[in-house]
């Protein structure tokens, strides 16, 4: 067995308090005892000797978008090499692997081309498979092609048994599938007995790793319960074609759980964000003021996801209200920027951002 083609593709995201979490938006904390995404048409994506797991899942979760949308589009063949590659020209990071985040951020900003236009070629070296590292080395037509299959929005996951139920159901309702990260070793392709083999009867469920060697990310298809009422979690995997049936596979979750470091709700758009919260806002606000429409700004920004959650409302205009007015205005920048000719936000909540706060949340 060629120990290459076992190299993982993930590093766990830095922490950002700006990120959309699933109790934001007010997703369900009920579900119903299983639940599967529509993903048997799909043949997993294989990374084969380049550690691209992440780019392969975030393809998957496109590929899987597109076929909700527009069935009749060719989505057999996307470029997972177009996701990793952008983010290995963008994460800093020197080794193999990359950010579920950043990947997340990559296909609802730069979406997926089809291969065609960027080959999954795993014959070539890591950093030939990369591009170098230079956005500049990226064909212009799968940048230009890739805008055709882009995710709408991203949210995190609470890590507990509910979150992999509340992942899976937000996903199935809202048009998207899951990304999960976690703690592998070699057990994937071990059976009991020690040998190496990709057969499902003696491999699944997967055994626990003895030693941790990387992290390996994965595409998360549904849940289930066993006649004892233990949780299994279903996924799609990308070692080989081989791997437990074209990639796919299960576990018991309980047993996992400690090991899933995050994950990521991926949809392809973001509802509104939940009328819990509402306000009529009159006057302009600016840096350096304070008062109640200052609390009810901030209170806004973070239903938006751009107010940190673990940041107060202070009632003051300081500079992270004001960087979260920025993100909040170039999110919908066709409404309250473009019409005055700014390309960027300028953190002054005038009368088209008092508008647009306005149509939200003065229901």
């Amino acid at each position: 067995m060629n120990d290459l083609i076992l190299k993982s593709g993930a590093h766990e995201s830095p922490v950002d308090a700006r990120d959309w979490t699933l109790a934001s938006v007010g997703a369900p904390t009920t579900y119903p005892s299983s639940r599967f995404l529509d993903t048997d048409w799909m043949t997993a994506s294989m990374q084969g000797q380049i550690g691209c797991c992440v780019g392969c899942t975030g393809e998957e979760v496109v590929r899987l978008i597109v076929h909700i949308l527009r069935p009749n589009d060719p989505i057999d063949e996307l470029s997972w090499r177009f996701v990793y590659a952008i983010a290995k020209c963008l994460d800093g990071v020197p080794e193999e692997g990359t950010y579920p985040s950043l990947v997340a951020k990559i296909i609802r900003t730069y979406g997926v081309p089809l291969a065609m236009y960027c080959p999954n070629d795993i014959t070539l070296d890591h950093e030939s498979f990369v591009y170098e590292r230079q956005l500049t080395n990226i064909p212009a037509n799968a940048l230009l092609n890739a805008l055709n299959r882009k995710s709408g929005a991203d949210l995190t996951v609470p890590l507990t048994l509910e979150g992999i139920q509340q992942a899976i159901n937000y996903a199935a309702d809202n048009k998207g599938g899951v990304m999960i990260l976690r703690s592998v070793g070699n057990t994937y392709y071990t059976a009991l007995d020690g040998t190496i083999t990709w057969d499902k009867n003696k491999i699944l469920p997967v055994q626990v790793p003895t030693q941790i060697t990387s992290g390996h990310e994965e595409f998360l298809t549904g849940y289930d319960f066993d006649d004892t009422g233990r949780m299994r979690i279903y996924w799609l995997n990308h070692w080989s074609p081989a791997w437990a049936d074209n990639g796919r596979g299960w576990e018991y979750a309980d047993v996992w759980l400690p090991l899933i470091k995050e994950m990521r709700c991926v949809i392809a758009q973001l509802p509104p964000p939940p009328q819990t919260f509402t306000y009529h806002f009159q006057h302009s606000l600016q840096k350096g003021m304070s008062g109640p429409d200052v609390i009810a700004l901030q209170h806004v920004l973070q239903l938006q996801g751009f107010f940190p959650t673990t940041q107060q409302f202070t009632g003051y205009f300081g500079d992270i209200t004001f960087r979260s007015v920025i993100q909040f205005q170039e999110k919908y920048a066709s409404e309250i920027l473009t019409p005055i000719g700014l390309s960027h936000g300028n953190g002054f909540v005038g009368s088209r951002t008092l508008a647009k706060l306005n149509s939200l949340y003065n229901i």
